[in-house]
């Protein structure tokens, strides 16, 4: 008896989960902002549910691919590719849609935050974010447009008289007697765009976050400085030496409350992302050994399908760094605040507030780390991502 995959590709059809998924996205899309909460859920639930059952039957048989192209290594990295990305497209959009309600609470706990700290000082620290998320969105597009083009471009690169899509689909052997190929084309297209725009507000999104962090932590190694230098202490000739302490050590509480804040923020990034990034990293690494041992297999050769595929994998890793790279950033910053309240000048002030102030070194010493399952966001993780790849490509090759 023929197996499922045999069975579809003795009728020329070759199903793949990129286009289910990002037309059931689309539909749904469209008009969910303006439906009701209740039938939000309900739109959710019967979303979930279709792309669910889509991804699952075509996963399947994509598998099956693979398993009878084992002799056929070409056609399967390009399988692994494709199953590849389908699998990380589909658990990043669909476990942060889980996740909707608690980036609201994290944007309004930001903006409550940002009103509520507007001196000229802090404006300036927020106008410096501000400018670094808008300079990252633009690096952002800049990359992931090209990579989108080629892949929409390329097959008709590759040979106009072949009629090749983007990706494999429903589709007859002999494109030439389907009248519906220029819409399947079209669609494929649109849809590229959708992911496009839907995994680079995820991950610019995920960087705002952080980099909004750094400012608030900046804000608040700022105002520790000018508590210890006595700056925030009015001095007047009725104020008691008690009462000038009084004042600092609600000025300290503050700042002790500003920086929970910050923890809580980070707690609910890491919450929101880790997990989907967690299976990113894990899939750009096998789609790197994918592309290595693609490389190795026709290097008599270059095609325009490789360097698709060199192309797309250069901006995950792109995409993958500028994550790493504002791990490590916040890393820094945490330490960078730990420094600013040990050089504080805490020592000639009275007990009660050398006791705070030793309570929030000890508090800030726990450096807060973003981690993506049981790895720590950094460019340490970007140096395994790559050692990881070069092994995996090392299996590939050896079995």
């Amino acid at each position: 008896m023929p197996s499922l995959s045999e069975f579809l590709r003795s009728r020329g059809i070759r199903l793949h989960p990129f286009f289910i998924n990002h037309q059931i996205y689309a539909a749904a899309g469209f008009w969910y902002n303006d439906t009701p909460k209740k039938w939000k859920n309900v739109l959710y639930g019967f979303y979930r549910t279709c792309v669910f059952f889509s991804i699952t039957i075509t996963a399947i048989n994509q598998i099956l691919d693979i398993y009878l192209l084992l002799d056929k290594p070409t056609q399967l990295a390009t399988d692994l590719c494709a199953i590849t990305v389908t699998i990380m497209v589909f658990c990043k959009v669909n476990m942060l849609s889980y996740k909707s309600h608690m980036t609201e609470k994290l944007q309004e706990d930001i903006m409550r935050i940002r009103l509520s700290r507007n001196s000229p000082e802090d404006e300036e620290v927020w106008n410096s974010a501000s400018s670094m998320i808008y300079t990252m969105t633009k690096v952002f597009y800049a990359m992931g447009a090209p990579c989108v083009l080629c892949w929409i471009f390329f097959p008709a690169l590759d040979g106009l008289s072949r009629k090749l899509l983007p990706y494999p689909v429903v589709f007859p052997v002999n494109p030439h007697e389907s009248p519906f190929y220029e819409l399947i084309y079209i669609g494929q297209s649109l849809s590229l765009f959708g992911y496009l725009f839907s995994i680079v507000s995820i991950d610019l999104s995920y960087c705002a976050y952080v980099v909004l962090a750094i400012a608030q932590m900046e804000i608040l190694g700022r105002d520790i400085k000018r508590i210890s230098s006595g700056s925030e202490i009015v001095e007047a000739d009725s104020d008691t030496e008690e009462e000038k302490t009084k004042k600092v050590v609600q000025d300290l509480k503050k700042c002790i409350d500003f920086h929970n804040e910050i923890l809580r923020q980070l707690d609910a990034v890491h919450d929101i992302h880790s997990d989907s990034f967690f299976i990113q990293m894990s899939l750009t690494a096998l789609m790197i050994a994918v592309v290595i041992v693609d490389t190795i297999l026709n290097s008599s050769g270059l095609s325009l399908k490789l360097f698709q595929r060199v192309l797309y994998t250069a901006c995950g890793l792109f995409d993958t760094w500028i994550q790493c790279y504002w791990g490590s950033q916040l890393q820094q910053k945490s330490y960078d605040l730990v420094a600013d309240i040990y050089d504080s000048q805490w020592v000639d002030m009275e007990t009660k507030v050398k006791k705070i102030f030793l309570f929030m070194t000890m508090k800030a010493q726990k450096v807060p780390r973003l981690r993506n399952g049981i790895f720590d966001f950094g460019l340490p993780l970007f140096l395994e991502i790559l050692r990881y790849s070069y092994n995996a490509a090392a299996l590939i090759m050896n079995t």
